[in-house]
């Protein structure tokens, strides 16, 4: 079966017994209806294939990639973009809208917030797969379909109770800390800020990551944060004020500063060479 782009869920009242309802489902890329100045519905989606670039409300734009899935809230304002090379049509997402007194609960159940609102799926196979299910029901509505579908949003809850994977624990832990730098970039985490977060000293600190990438905390942190600013420069048309928060830099001029030392020109002229190119 074709997935589908749309689809309202064929009953609108929820049962008596259930808080959380289906308000619609679907799956969608990036090339309409990608922004909402005030959306009136809870929805979350799962990135299936590509990457893009979100922003709810005034938090800071971050780029999220397969396996993650972000939030809509409603009164908040959001808007997502592929991005390079990545075109619209290539950035695949299943999604849900739900309603109902305890739709709030369900979204923090399911990993996200309006203060947060993406992260990386537990089970992204498992979501999906659920996801899915949900489409086809919608679409065929059998007899039995209302009662499945509740019993799959409280599945679905469940496989989405964020914890950290148990293969996450064999990683070293250098390489589990830079994932949180990535994760966590636009909230501009200092170094004594992880070290505490990760229950480390900040020597210890050095030393793993020496071991791992022969580059300080810092000197890793500093080339995330530049390969992010790198690719927002190319991709998109956010002012160098807003790559430079989105980045995790406070002060867009001292961002302007270490751009500069590290390549040689100021954002600006980085943007405008790229264009000509």
């Amino acid at each position: 079966m074709k997935l589908p782009v749309f689809v309202r869920w064929p009953a609108d009242n929820p049962p008596p017994w259930t808080g959380v309802w289906i308000e619609a489902v679907g799956h969608r890329d990036c090339q309409r209806y990608t922004a909402n100045d005030n959306p009136d519905f809870f929805c979350i989606h799962l990135i299936t294939n590509g990457k893009l670039l979100f922003q709810s409300g005034n938090l800071q734009p971050v780029i999220l990639k397969k396996n993650y899935l972000f939030s809509i809230w409603p009164g908040v304002k959001c808007r997502f973009e592929a991005v390079p090379p990545w075109k619209p049509h290539e950035v695949l997402m299943d999604w849900i809208r739900i309603k109902g007194p305890l739709a709030r609960e369900f979204m923090y159940a399911l990993g996200t917030t309006e203060d947060h609102p993406y992260t990386r799926a537990v089970k992204p196979d498992e979501v999906c797969r659920v996801l899915r299910k949900l489409q086809v029901l919608a679409v065929k509505y059998p007899p039995e379909a209302d009662c499945i579908a509740v019993s799959l949003l409280y599945y679905l809850a469940s496989v989405c109770t964020h914890h950290q994977p148990e293969v996450s624990r064999t990683l070293p832990l250098a390489l589990r800390i830079r994932e949180a730098m990535e994760e966590h970039l636009a909230y501009g985490l200092n170094i004594k800020a992880i070290a505490t977060t990760f229950r480390i000293s900040r020597s210890k600190l050095f030393q793993e990551f020496k071991k791992i990438f022969g580059k300080s905390p810092l000197e890793v942190m500093e080339n995330i944060r530049m390969q992010n600013a790198r690719k927002l420069l190319e991709s998109t048309e956010m002012s160098v004020k807003e790559i430079a928060l989105s980045s995790g830099y406070k002060d867009p001029l001292y961002f302007s500063k270490r751009f500069k030392n590290k390549y040689g020109v100021t954002p600006s002229e980085f943007r405008k060479y790229r264009k000509r190119k």
